[in-house]
């Protein structure tokens, strides 16, 4: 690594400040990032107004299998939403998985089932 390379070795994390050459890290639901957390909170306005990269990506399962009472049920996609209404904007927010843009601090997307 020569001195004009903004990377810097962080263990156990690894490199940081990587940008676009960052590697893919996939997080399960809910993820929640805080300032305790090596995870520091997520980029607002991120890959907006163009959907070009970088921007986050979701993906939910239909059907998801859900078991209430000791019976399992199936429960279908329907759609994705923001909460505060505005908060996130979805490139497909009909899609199984789209491409999201969060556009205010504590923004949740959620992904809307009907069983």
């Amino acid at each position: 690594m020569d001195v004009t390379d903004s990377r810097f070795y962080d263990p156990p994390y690894g490199y940081r400040n990587l940008g676009m050459n960052a590697p893919f890290k996939s997080k399960t639901s809910p993820f929640r990032p805080t300032f305790e957390s090596k995870y520091k909170g997520v980029f607002l306005n991120q890959g907006w107004p163009n959907w070009q990269p970088p921007y986050y990506s979701i993906k939910a399962i239909s059907p998801q299998p859900i078991t209430i009472n000791g019976r399992t049920h199936n429960f279908y996609f329907l759609g994705w939403s923001a909460s505060p209404q505005g908060s996130a904007e979805f490139r497909n927010a009909n899609a199984l998985e789209t491409a999201v843009v969060f556009k205010q601090e504590g923004a949740t997307v959620s992904a809307n089932y009907k069983g």
